[in-house]
């Protein structure tokens, strides 16, 4: 039996120190002459087209295709010189359970988070990590992270046909991360790497919750991953 293991990205495998949303508020500076209030914008488990639309709303410029490209645009362009932070790190017990179940033949490895793409590739590069995951679904063209669970899928579901929901892990560090691996049947696993408390998230009734990736090694027997 083949199982996929699909995984959000910040706070559940890296953490960047809010590089990501230094670089978003960096765009709004540069090109519109302000940055949202803190709080204004809620960057967890948010889909970045969504944080996008938040941001151009704030600055009073007319949501549009072309207005939304100019701001990921600029914000791609930005991102890299905020990945260069003393408290940025691959999260504890990532690389070990990566470099196990990408060389298993039963287990697919993907991205299911709510960065644009091209934001995944620049930051999982950054720590080394972006050949590890086959494919993904990404925050591009979605606002809502169920949708982008459905992307996932349907992608998974083109290279692997064989693996049904119930053989799928979403793994992410949010509640919305839970809600959108139940959208899709799938088995959660929740991770306390990020901002949200143990409590919190089994309120969400994840399938599972870990400290870390290493906890997560100790558990691959129960889940099939001799």
């Amino acid at each position: 039996m083949k199982y996929a293991w699909l995984f959000d990205i910040d706070g559940t495998l890296i953490t960047t120190a809010g590089a990501g949303s230094k670089a978003m508020y960096a765009a709004s500076e540069e090109l519109y002459g302000v940055s949202p209030d803190e709080g204004t914008v809620v960057f967890d488990g948010s889909c970045d087209l969504a944080l996008v639309k938040q941001i151009l709303e704030y600055a009073e410029i007319e949501v549009t295709t072309e207005s939304i490209e100019v701001f990921k645009s600029n914000y791609l362009s930005k991102l890299p010189d905020f990945l260069n932070q003393e408290s940025e790190s691959v999260l504890p017990g990532v690389e070990k359970i990566l470099d196990i179940l990408i060389n298993r033949d039963d287990v697919v490895v993907g991205l299911l988070t709510g960065n644009m793409k091209e934001g995944a590739r620049i930051k999982l590069e950054h720590f080394g990590l972006w050949e590890a995951f086959e494919f993904g679904g990404f925050g591009d063209n979605y606002e809502e992270r169920n949708d982008v669970a459905k992307m996932a899928k349907r992608e998974l579901s083109k290279r692997h046909p064989e693996i049904d929901s119930g053989h799928i892990w979403v793994i992410g560090d949010t509640p919305r991360d839970i809600i959108c691996g139940k959208a899709i049947k799938s088995n959660t696993m929740a991770m306390t790497t990020g901002s949200f408390s143990l409590e919190l998230l089994e309120d969400y009734n994840p399938d599972i919750v870990a400290h870390d990736f290493n906890q997560v090694y100790e558990m691959l027997p129960k889940l099939g991953i001799d």
